[in-house]
């Protein structure tokens, strides 16, 4: 008798929220420790002690925020999540983020150089 094949642990799409939801519980946890740890370590007579846990905070939350816009990017075009781009689906990827900012694609092989 041989094993039957292993099943994949999840569809896409469940592997794409499983991962936005990492996200948001990981940054949420670090934020919250990284902030209070500095706010705790910082001098408490300074009235500061808060703006720079908060700054902290607010950076941590700016990063998460920006890996779950890539996971999402990633997902829009049907790339892998976490794993490394080849050539092509690095410039499918790159296209597409030219494309959210300007409107427009330009073709890298018809650019003409200056």
């Amino acid at each position: 008798m041989t094993p039957e094949p292993r099943k994949p642990l999840a569809t896409a799409n469940q592997r794409y929220w499983a991962s936005m939801t990492a996200i948001v519980v990981a940054t949420i946890l670090v934020a919250g420790l990284l902030g209070g740890t500095i706010t705790l370590l910082t001098d408490t007579r300074a009235d500061r002690s808060s703006l720079w846990g908060g700054i902290v905070m607010a950076l941590v939350m700016l990063a998460g925020w920006t890996l779950a816009a890539r996971v999402r990017d990633r997902k829009r075009l049907g790339l892998p999540l976490w794993r490394h781009l080849d050539e092509k689906q690095a410039a499918t990827l790159k296209q597409y983020h030219q494309w959210s900012r300007t409107g427009r694609i330009e073709d890298p092989e018809n650019r003409s150089s200056h």
